[in-house]
């Protein structure tokens, strides 16, 4: 029997057929993606014998990577929760604690490490889902602070391993029978790795990306913050340059950039500027899951090419896979001391201007510069002052 609300919505009886002691049966009644919950009661004749109260059904994602996917709530604030919302087991990187909490709760953010935990943005990107799409949410979060990519990867002899971050996850996945429904993974992650271990970043990724495919066959995408100048090391700019290969070279794979999202600290966000973020990460899922009509600069321009153009005054051509603007000055910032040459510290970048699809970078003269960066590597020009622009 199922019961959504006090209605029965089904009742399926079915003669048991035995073979000495035991007999065998099966089910497989539907229910709808909303915000509804159901009551599901099995009998033997007359007599109950098992019963699965407040079944909801929904979508399930993950969220992975180091601290700014484990969104700390610093500032206590994080204390919405649902019955729509739900998560299961423990995200504390204990093997005991992950192996012993077999249960399903209330997903929560004000607390991390702990039974349904999901983060700050974890928990508004899930309000988000349930307020503007009706449909219940699941959100395993396997964070761990400090972490280099290269600690996520699968341990291939042991995938569930509790002392992997990857085997953890996997771990709680299997056990609340979810393994298979994961619709998508948030990965925040990079920060580590702006030191020389950047350059094993790409193959490292692809690792992840194939054993992710492997064990969660109904995977859809993959969605990747890319890093902002930080408290990282030198090679902020290679690897934020890497993330974005990554969403070039693998169709199922979205980025967003966190340039400009509030309440960074050279490191973390508050508990705006996670909001904000699961914002930003909500309206690019909500065009793929949702079929959402707000499709307009939700994704961070991409880049497709950078050629100089010669002349009276040499220019730098820049396009780009959809329309950008250029922001007037302020009193207090320039556009154009947002970009960079490559290979030419004499050149200088004069001013600059944007038409449709395109940005034009008007020099002071002809330059043999090699590439063109936007926003420095780390540091304010000639400071030790983490970058907080454009």
């Amino acid at each position: 029997q199922i019961l959504k609300g006090d209605q029965q919505i089904y009742m399926q009886t079915s003669a048991l057929v035995f073979q000495d002691t035991t007999a065998s049966f099966s089910f497989e009644p539907k229910i709808h993606a909303e915000l509804s919950e159901y009551f599901f009661t099995l009998f033997l004749d007359t007599q109950k014998v098992a019963e699965a109260d407040s079944v909801v059904c929904g979508d399930v994602f993950l969220i992975n990577g180091q601290s700014n996917a484990l969104s700390i709530d610093y500032e206590d604030k994080a204390h919405f929760q649902s019955e729509w919302f739900r998560s299961f087991g423990n995200s504390s990187q204990v093997a005991a604690d992950c192996r012993n909490d077999l249960q399903w709760g209330l997903a929560q953010g004000n607390s991390h490490f702990a039974h349904a935990a999901v983060g700050v943005w974890g928990l508004r990107l899930g309000k988000l889902i349930i307020e503007n799409n009706n449909v219940p949410i699941c959100i395993l979060n396997g964070a761990t602070g400090g972490s280099y990519i290269a600690d996520h990867l699968r341990k291939d002899s042991s995938p569930t391993d509790l002392n992997t971050n990857y085997g953890r996850l996997l771990y709680r996945a299997k056990k609340a029978k979810i393994q298979q429904s994961v619709k998508a993974i948030f990965w925040n992650q990079g920060e580590m790795n702006t030191d020389n271990t950047y350059a094993q970043y790409a193959d490292q990724f692809s690792q992840l990306y194939q054993d992710w495919k492997s064990d969660y066959p109904e995977l859809e995408k993959i969605f990747i913050f890319q890093i902002r100048p930080c408290q990282g090391e030198r090679s902020n700019i290679l690897l934020r340059e890497i993330q974005r290969e990554i969403a070039e070279q693998y169709p199922d794979v979205e980025i967003m950039s966190t340039a400009g999202i509030c309440g960074h600290d050279g490191l973390h966000y508050n508990y705006e500027g996670y909001n904000q973020m699961a914002l930003w990460i909500y309206r690019l899922a909500a065009k793929y899951f949702y079929n959402s009509s707000d499709t307009l600069f939700i994704a961070p321009p991409k880049i497709k090419s950078a050629e100089i153009i010669d002349g009276e005054i040499p220019k730098i051509k820049l396009s780009f896979d959809q329309t950008v603007i250029w922001p007037a000055d302020t009193l207090g910032a320039k556009m154009k001391d947002n970009f960079f040459l490559v290979g030419d510290n004499v050149t200088k970048i004069d001013s600059g201007y944007a038409a449709d699809n395109t940005i034009f970078l008007l020099l002071s003269s002809g330059t043999s510069a090699t590439g063109v960066s936007y926003v420095p590597n780390k540091y304010y020009s000639g400071t030790h002052t983490i970058y907080e622009g454009p």
